[in-house]
């Protein structure tokens, strides 16, 4: 962890495994981890509340990932007008709690895109 990171970039890497916890990085403003081949999120997946825009667009994220991803931004940021962008190809659609969460999430004033 880096409590002073505010950006963290890793788009267009051709990486693969999970996404780590980020909730110890607690300045971390941007998470852009687009166009990678990650499939997962750790199992003690959070976020910093200070986390505006997360973006792992073109994934092979999981129904599990995806829905731990929605939870833990509903569970751990209150700030509003942030983005969560975690669709495209190869990633699956919210399902359950995280629908709840997607529809949490934008009634907080968030723009929230999936599949």
């Amino acid at each position: 962890s880096n409590p002073a990171l505010t950006v963290f970039y890793c788009y267009i890497n051709q990486l693969t495994g999970s996404i780590p916890d980020l909730s110890s990085n607690t300045a971390l403003t941007q998470f852009q981890c687009h166009n990678n081949q990650l499939t997962g999120i750790a199992v003690d997946f959070g976020v910093p509340n200070k986390t505006f825009i997360f973006n792992a667009l073109n994934n092979q994220l999981t129904e599990v990932a995806i829905n731990g991803i929605l939870t833990a931004f509903d569970r751990d940021v209150t700030v509003s007008g942030g983005k969560i962008i975690i669709n495209g190809a190869g990633n699956a659609a919210p399902t359950g709690a995280g629908l709840t969460a997607k529809t949490n999430m934008i009634a907080k004033g968030w723009t929230v895109s999936t599949n």
